[in-house]
């Protein structure tokens, strides 16, 4: 991967930087790092809540925006934006674009690397900030923090669920299945542990677009298994519901890599877990189904969101509100339904922390 300051003709993975900002070195910055693809609308918000949490600076790699998603990043002090015209999917899906940046920009320092439609939070984040979240990770000796994505929605269908720029994402999608399920990755004898070793499952995801997965019967499991066998064969991973486990918030060192967007190499993980609340599903969601099942530059070509769109064009199938669903409340509430961890070392430090800024 190549990182250019000059902007250079389109060629295989560079990375060409749009801004001239200095970018200090040596400072004990908390960064961010995050590919986007016209996400003007979420940009604002996206940052506003990373920075109250304490981001000082965002390291954005854009893939051929034209909703006016640069020109906004231009004009923020705090952004450092560079361009590609190259394949997303070629990228192992912007991995490649974010490792050669955290390798170059985060090495040392503790890094947030997500999506614009994704807010970390952990327990107690509406009054401890990342700073001190990272202090506490050193004192653990951890390396990083474990979350998955928890998707958001409004009560009614996706069409009508507008969002307004610049408000709080909460205030058009405060909605959330309460019903996930944590459990032990499974792997093969004489294959290295999967890591994470944690899996999460559940969400509308899951059961609007993946019933079969929900409760599958005897057959569909043996289907689901004979679909393994051939994957394990042909090398083709077979389609399941979406993965949801991150590892977000990373210190990240030499040599240290994001294999997915869902996977590091082997770190030390905290007790501690946090969780991404997944903005999603804001009215542009159909149009934007349709346009990433025509460039094919998601998993498995974009047969995830084939099934999407199938599931869309049905007479009421772009409403996920549910006996399951519940309205957002705090942190405290996704740790009573076990959807963050927590511990006594951090209660002990949160006594202490930092409050973090109005």
């Amino acid at each position: 991967m190549k990182i250019s300051r000059e902007v250079s003709r389109p060629a295989p993975h560079i990375l060409t930087r749009l801004d001239n900002r200095v970018i200090p070195e040596g400072a004990r910055e908390l960064r961010a790092f995050l590919p986007v693809r016209n996400e003007r609308v979420r940009l604002e918000w996206f940052l506003s809540h990373h920075r109250r949490l304490g981001i000082d600076r965002f390291f954005i790699v854009d893939n051929r925006s034209d909703d006016g998603s640069v020109e906004f990043l231009l004009g923020q002090p705090d952004c450092h934006v560079f361009r590609t015209w190259n394949s997303y999917a070629e990228s192992r899906f912007g991995v490649g674009w974010i490792n050669a940046l955290l390798s170059e920009h985060g090495t040392g320092r503790w890094c947030l690397s997500l999506d614009a439609d994704e807010l970390f939070v952990y327990p107690d984040w509406e009054s401890v900030g990342l700073r001190d979240l990272a202090g506490f990770l050193e004192r653990e000796a951890a390396d990083g923090v474990f979350a998955f994505l928890l998707d958001m929605y409004g009560a009614g269908p996706v069409a009508d669920t507008h969002y307004e720029p610049g408000t709080p994402f909460l205030d058009t999608c405060p909605y959330f299945d309460r019903n996930y399920r944590f459990g032990r990755q499974r792997f093969r004898l004489g294959q290295a542990p999967p890591f994470p070793p944690l899996d999460v499952i559940g969400g509308p995801r899951l059961r609007c677009f993946f019933p079969e997965y929900v409760r599958p019967s005897v057959p569909r499991r043996q289907l689901q298994r004979v679909g393994r066998l051939i994957s394990g064969v042909t090398g083709q991973v077979p389609l399941r519901p979406p993965y949801l486990p991150k590892i977000p918030f990373v210190q990240w060192g030499a040599g240290m890599q994001y294999v997915s967007s869902h996977r590091t190499t082997p770190i030390k993980l905290s007790a501690l877990r946090g969780t991404l609340l997944h903005f999603k599903f804001f009215s542009d969601f159909h149009q934007r189904v349709i346009t990433e099942v025509k460039r094919g530059e998601h998993f498995a070509g974009g047969a995830e969101y084939a099934r999407y769109l199938r599931r869309l064009e049905r007479p009421g199938g772009g409403s996920f509100f549910d006996v399951v669903s519940v309205a957002y409340r705090d942190s405290g509430q996704l740790l009573d339904l076990g959807l963050m961890q927590t511990s006594d070392a951090w209660r002990d430090q949160h006594r202490f922390g930092n409050p973090v800024a109005a």
